[in-house]
């Protein structure tokens, strides 16, 4: 079993780590279903962003999705994001990390 220790202000210099992960474990990221699908709040998740443009790059984000009146934000790498600005701008999944003491 490998151990992969992701520090949030570097995420993105991880791509060739997160890559590891096969593409089927990368689930979309619904907003309208995320009560039913994940990833809940609180929850440690890393997200992958794919540009819906050619402008622009390809990103991951490390952070924990929170609801703050009616609005949902990951909070992580030392900022709060609007997840409706992100839908926009790109074809979001994500994937669950595993906390100290998780199986």
């Amino acid at each position: 079993m490998k151990t992969i220790i992701i520090i949030p202000q570097m995420a993105g210099s991880y791509k060739g780590v997160l890559g590891m992960w096969s593409a089927e474990r990368w689930a979309p990221l619904d907003l309208r279903r995320r009560g039913q699908l994940g990833p809940h709040d609180g929850e440690l998740i890393v997200l992958h962003m794919i540009p819906k443009t050619q402008a622009r790059s390809e990103r991951y984000y490390v952070g924990r999705l929170e609801v703050y009146q009616g609005h949902t934000y990951l909070r992580g790498c030392g900022d709060t994001v609007a997840m409706a600005g992100l839908c926009k701008r790109y074809i979001l999944r994500w994937i669950r990390l595993w906390e100290d003491g998780e199986p």
